[in-house]
């Protein structure tokens, strides 16, 4: 699987706002992700993969992404 960014958006999320993690693919490739937020007390991660921020602060959010056989794990702070 070539590396691509997961990406958050928006870059800053504020309190009251959303963002979500998502992976770039070429075409419809299918793809399964499972986001993770390593501190829920600044921001958690809801069924749908939206960031929903809990107070300001930064958090490592992880993201488990699989391609067919090929399994990955990003890892981005915000």
């Amino acid at each position: 699987m070539k590396k691509e960014p997961h990406h958050h958006l928006p870059a800053l999320s504020g309190l009251g706002s959303k963002g979500i993690v998502a992976l770039q693919t070429p075409g419809n490739v299918p793809y399964g992700l499972t986001a993770k937020s390593l501190n829920e007390s600044v921001a958690k991660i809801g069924e749908d993969n939206t960031i929903i921020p809990v107070k300001t602060g930064q958090v490592d959010i992880l993201a488990d992404v699989t391609v067919g056989d090929v399994k990955e794990t990003a890892s981005r702070r915000i």
